[in-house]
């Protein structure tokens, strides 16, 4: 399972890649229009739609991706579309995690998938349009902390983090990727002039410990979804990772934050 898992891992982050830095700006839009609709996919057969549902869904998310694909960037928009899903993140999701409560009702469901996609899509788009270097920036600290706190938790991991959400998950494999990514601030800031003169390192190590738990609040999140459904994993898409959620559920979390920084500091 685990070479299943390298394997899968390194052919899209190869795939990922390629598109992200020869792909027009357009083309990468409607490639990750593409991505947010197999996720609305296994995002509605998580909370029980109809297919009819699950349709109607995957176009409400991906027509505004696809229309900012061929629209110039609007900071008012996207300002109030991260707010929107920060707020979520920092304040709805953990009441949701604390008392393991249910998305009840088609506004709730459908609202909360609209609110996570939505942002998180055009944070990719518009730190692309920045620079794939910069985007792939913002990727690295997510794809560090899911990479460190599997193996530290698979060594060390004793104390469960959730363990009527997600059993696997260890409070030692959190603190191996809130150490981990801090590695990586330091590095950035060593080695990225442009980013340390306009970020000093105390801020950058504040912003890995938000980055860190705003990725764990999402993987959390999707996995309680998958408990509530009585599924282990959000699809079969993927070899040994399971479903795009399973491999998305950070990012869907950090990226509304790395735009938000992106509008403020560019």
């Amino acid at each position: 399972m685990l070479k299943t898992r390298i394997m899968t891992a390194c052919g899209l982050a190869t795939a990922l890649l390629l598109l992200m830095f020869f792909l027009p700006d357009w083309a990468w839009g409607l490639s990750v229009a593409v991505v947010v609709w197999l996720a609305t996919g296994e995002w509605s057969r998580l909370i029980g739609a109809s297919t009819v549902g699950r349709h109607v869904f995957g176009v409400l998310a991906a027509a505004p991706i696809i229309a900012w694909s061929f629209t110039r960037s609007d900071p008012i928009l996207l300002g109030a579309a991260y707010v929107a899903a920060l707020a979520l993140w920092a304040f709805s999701v953990p009441v949701f995690l604390r008392f393991n409560l249910r998305l009840e009702g088609v506004y709730a469901r459908f609202g909360y998938g609209l609110l996570i996609f939505i942002p998180a899509a055009l944070a990719l788009i518009e730190l692309r349009r920045g620079s794939p270097l910069l985007l792939l920036a913002c990727l690295l600290p997510i794809w560090i902390a899911d990479i460190a706190a599997f193996f530290v938790g698979r060594k060390w991991g004793r104390t469960k983090l959730a363990p009527t959400i997600s059993p696997g998950k260890s409070r030692e494999g959190v603190a191996g990727a809130v150490v981990a990514v801090a590695l990586y601030a330091f590095v950035l800031f060593l080695c990225a002039p442009a980013i340390a003169g306009r970020v000093g390192l105390p801020v950058l190590l504040g912003l890995s410990l938000v980055f860190t738990c705003l990725s764990v609040f999402g993987d959390l999140f999707e996995s309680l979804l998958k408990r509530h459904a009585g599924v282990k994993d959000s699809g079969d898409l993927l070899p040994g990772h399971g479903g795009i959620l399973d491999r998305v559920d950070s990012l869907l979390a950090t990226l509304p934050l790395a735009g938000m920084l992106w509008l403020i500091y560019q």
